[in-house]
């Protein structure tokens, strides 16, 4: 039985660019971000919404071990404290091209936050590929990227998965620890741009290590199952579908965050610029919140 898509909250005001859904199982929300807009946004499965005004664009949410979430901002990690709606700046990413602002992010299985950046014009091929290991030293393993999206993994097959929306293509690298340091081999392509409508966005992964991949431009979520094979195409009533993450206590729902940018207004349709739902039959993997101590690393502001 196919799923249908249904509204996050009927109260949820229209999105520019809604991205970076994250589940934290820690406090039962729904993380994700309006990035032209500077907002972060939270909300329970009841439909009860918050919103936190950024200090500048902000792409991504993850969990820490504490009540504190971890973000990428333009060119800056920040630090939110949820309680008091502050934000504090953990550090500058001295070594970005300044045409170049932060996308996806996500943390490993082994609690290290891998993000990716992109030319903010989307002309150029000038993105990198970070982690923030949990021992707080920022690595650079991927340069070349036009526009970073979807960060998964499947441990059972040691697979991390890494998109550039730019090139159409999903890449997948043997992942791996050394001495307590993620180890990335080659990048092979996985799937590329004919798999399937659209472009390929942010995705979640299943414990059975299938890709769940939001196609821009192509209004579907496409299941991608270990062999590079579209097992299913959900349709989500929305043209720009831009991530998705499961959901829920017991992690199967998945959320999928839609953008209205570049839409035109005539023409908009009700989960354009949404936060929809969908009750699938699969289970999500975990995703892990970030491990290291926030409070040892270097604070700028």
């Amino acid at each position: 039985m196919t799923p249908t898509a249904r509204l996050l909250s009927p109260s949820l005001p229209q999105g520019v660019l809604y991205e970076g859904p994250y589940f934290s199982r820690a406090d039962g929300h729904l993380w994700w971000v309006d990035i032209p807009r500077s907002v972060v946004l939270r909300a329970r499965l009841n439909g009860l919404v918050e919103r936190f005004a950024g200090p500048e664009r902000i792409s991504a949410v993850v969990g820490t071990f504490g009540h504190a979430m971890l973000l990428t901002g333009e060119r800056s990690l920040w630090v939110l404290d949820p309680r008091k709606s502050t934000f504090k700046r953990l550090l500058s990413l001295e070594d970005e091209p300044l045409q170049n602002r932060c996308n996806d992010a996500k943390c490993d299985p082994f609690g290290n936050l891998w993000f990716g950046t992109m030319d903010d014009s989307e002309l150029q091929s000038s993105g990198k590929l970070w982690c923030l290991t949990v021992g707080g030293e920022l690595l650079c393993f991927m340069e070349g990227i036009g526009i970073s999206n979807t960060l998964a993994w499947d441990l059972t097959r040691h697979c991390m998965y890494f998109g550039d929306s730019k090139r159409g293509v999903i890449f997948v690298m043997d992942f791996r620890l050394s001495d307590g340091l993620p180890e990335l081999g080659p990048a092979e392509q996985f799937v590329g741009p004919d798999l399937a409508p659209g472009v390929p966005d942010g995705s979640a992964i299943d414990v059975d290590g299938n890709l769940w991949n939001a196609r821009w431009d192509g209004g579907c979520v496409v299941c991608i199952n270990p062999n590079g094979e579209v097992v299913r195409i959900l349709d989500v009533k929305a043209r720009r579908p831009t991530s998705c993450a499961f959901y829920g206590p017991n992690q199967s729902i998945l959320a999928v965050t839609t953008a209205s940018v570049g839409l035109e207004t005539q023409t908009m349709e009700p989960f354009d610029g949404n936060v929809l739902l969908l009750d699938v039959d699969a289970t999500g993997d975990t995703v892990p919140f970030y491990k290291g101590s926030i409070s040892t690393l270097s604070v700028t502001k």
